[in-house]
This record gives structure tokens, C-alpha cells and sequence, in this order.
């Protein structure tokens, strides 16, 4: 599971020489642009130090799970996606499961601008390390509740063998082979309702995926896969038994 990577810092930027002010009016007038302005989003470049001064201010606020959407949206898209995961891993052992997917759904959902929204979704899963719940749950959350806030995915059942693998029961650390279109790249996978029984997914055979569970339980299976620039959602419900269970 990924880390937390370290703090990007954005560069300073490059001072302009400014030539002394001669009069009273150029002495007061402002040296800097305002920090947000329309049509800016958060990870927008802004000049005079603004986009450094905006990113200070999410890093001091991260820990802070009073963050609304309306301050979320004027952090940068890596700080954004840092804090929704650093919410779900600190609120998760304060507040049931299904609340705290439902809090941070809102949260996300308030954002303005779906070009913001959509990176930041993207970005969860290289923002922290996972606690139970998925960034793709909340991808499907999003989709579910608002579909058209996110036009470049939609819900479409692309695995192939579904039927085939939702009448079998696979053992533990047996290949399960999920086969989906030749052009097909799964981007993300998640367990719905989470969980860690420990598993293994990879890319196999062209138009074919291998997934391992490594213990039994019964799992649903969400799958986001990239074809032709278009995000497709997927869900499967798998069985994993140990072929002793039941005998004796």
C-alpha cells in the first residue's frame, strides 16, 4: 500500500526588479494580485507568491477535519487529495463506516469545478495509504450520487467472463482471471465495504487480468478500467472457500 510521499514544495517565484515608487499614490497602491479570482481553480499558477502562500495554508490546515469544500477547493489538487485521505484514515476508527464514506462523498461533491473534482479523485491513490476504505469507492459514491459531475466515466459491465466467475467458488491463492477488452487497462481495484484479506492483482495474458485472494470470504469487487480515454466501471461479486470447508 503507498505511503504518504513527502511534502512537494512549490518553487518560489522569480522576483521581478520593481523601480522605486516616485509618488504617494504608487507607494500605496497593491504589489499583489488577489490569491483566487474567477474561473481560478485551486492548482491554478498565480503570480506574486499566491499559489505558495495557498499551498502553506492547506498543508497548516491538512489535520483539520472542519475543511469545507469551499476551502478545499483553494488548495492545490495534491494537497486536496492528501487531506480527503488523511480524513478517511483519521475520522475511521470516530464514526461508522458508511457515515464517514457519506461525510466525504459531500465534501467532494461541493467542489465547484468538475476538472478539479475529477483530479482530485484520480489522485487519492497516491495521496496516503489506504485505511479500509478505497479511493474507488468514493469514485463510484461520486458517480452514483451525481453522475453527471463526472462525464468522463460511466458504469459499464466490460468484464467479459462475469458469469462464469460469479458461479464459481476459487480457493485461496488460486489465479482468478478476469478477461476484459484487448484494449483494456485496469487503472484501479478496490474491495467494496473494504477489508484486507490480502491479494494480488496483475496484468496477465493480453485482455486478461489475474487476481488472487489469500484468504476466503466473499467479496465485491470494484474495477475502474481506461479504454479509449473513457473511464468504465465495473462490479463483480467473487467467493473464495478453502476446498476442506464443509468436510469432516
Amino acid at each position: 500500500m503507498a505511503s504518504i510521499p513527502p511534502w512537494r514544495k512549490s518553487p518560489s517565484p522569480t522576483q521581478r526588479a520593481q523601480p522605486e515608487p516616485s509618488t504617494e499614490a504608487e507607494k500605496s497602491a497593491p504589489t499583489s494580485m488577489p490569491l483566487r479570482g474567477p474561473g481560478h481553480s485551486g492548482d491554478a499558477t498565480r503570480e506574486d507568491g499566491g499559489q505558495a502562500l495557498l499551498e502553506h495554508a492547506g498543508r497548516h490546515r491538512l489535520f483539520d477535519d472542519d475543511v469545507d469544500a469551499a476551502f478545499l477547493a483553494t488548495m492545490s489538487v495534491e494537497v486536496a487529495a492528501q487531506h480527503i485521505m488523511l480524513r478517511l484514515a483519521r475520522r475511521r476508527g470516530q464514526m461508522a463506516r458508511a457515515a464517514l464514506l457519506g461525510e466525504v462523498t459531500e465534501l467532494l461533491l461541493g467542489l465547484p469545478e468538475e476538472r478539479f473534482l475529477k483530479r482530485v479523485l484520480l489522485g487519492l491513490a497516491d495521496a496516503g495509504r489506504i485505511i479500509d476504505i478505497y479511493p474507488l469507492e468514493l469514485f463510484f459514491q461520486v458517480k452514483e450520487r451525481a453522475p453527471d459531475r463526472l462525464p468522463f466515466a460511466r458504469f459499464s459491465p466490460f468484464v467479459k467472463n462475469r458469469s462464469e466467475l460469479e458461479g464459481q467458488t476459487f480457493e485461496p491463492g488460486a489465479p482468478i482471471r478476469i478477461q476484459v477488452p484487448l484494449a483494456m487497462r485496469i487503472r484501479a481495484f478496490a474491495l467494496e465495504g473494504g477489508g484486507f484479506p490480502g491479494y494480488a492483482l496483475c496484468p496477465g495474458p493480453p485482455a486478461e487480468y489475474e487476481l488472487e485472494f489469500f484468504e476466503p470470504g466473499e467479496f465485491s469487487v470494484l474495477l475502474r478500467g481506461e479504454l479509449r480515454k473513457e473511464h468504465l466501471l465495473d462490479r463483480i461479486r467473487l467467493k473464495v472457500a478453502d476446498s476442506t470447508e464443509g468436510s469432516a
